[in-house]
């Protein structure tokens, strides 16, 4: 995957993650707003004073001695998207674990780590097809963020 950028989307607040490849081709993928809080944090190098889910993961793969190699997408089916994490545990293992594709990608971003998606699920470009807008500049999210509540995370919500 060659871009990333997150789009508005849905009318209850659900948000598009926008993947752009080398080739051209592209994978939408709709996720929720906590999820896209944690890939735009990553993207808009936000500090916040205490570690999200998934810098918490990030933590723990790192104190066991293990690595993020790489995010697969490798799926859709019945309009959800399935992908897995591909991490390489401390004895040099290589380990799969199943993962949805928002939460793979937050980890992805945080670790530096590579994300690829199966050719058969990918959209080719299309010049006629409507462009998303680019990833939401760093200042947007700050304020998007600050004025949070907990209720704004609906069920979601702690």
């Amino acid at each position: 995957i060659a871009d990333l950028a997150v789009a508005d989307g849905e009318d209850d607040g659900g948000v598009l993650i926008v993947l752009k490849g080398e080739g051209g081709e592209s994978l939408v993928i709709a996720i929720g707003l906590a999820e896209a809080t944690a890939i735009a944090k990553e993207l808009q190098e936000l500090e916040f004073s205490r570690p999200l889910t998934h810098d918490l993961m990030r933590d723990i793969v790192d104190t066991l001695g293990a690595r993020v190699d790489r995010v697969e997408i490798l799926e859709l089916r019945d309009g959800t998207y399935y992908a897995e994490l591909v991490i390489v545990d401390s004895g040099g293992q290589t380990r799969r674990i199943d993962s949805r594709p928002s939460d793979a990608i937050a980890l992805a971003l945080r670790t530096g780590s590579p994300v690829f998606a199966d050719e058969q699920i990918l959209i080719q470009d299309d010049p006629e097809a409507q462009e998303f807008p680019p990833a939401t500049d760093k200042e947007s999210w700050k304020k998007i963020l600050e004025g949070m509540t907990p209720e704004d995370f609906g069920k979601y919500k702690m």
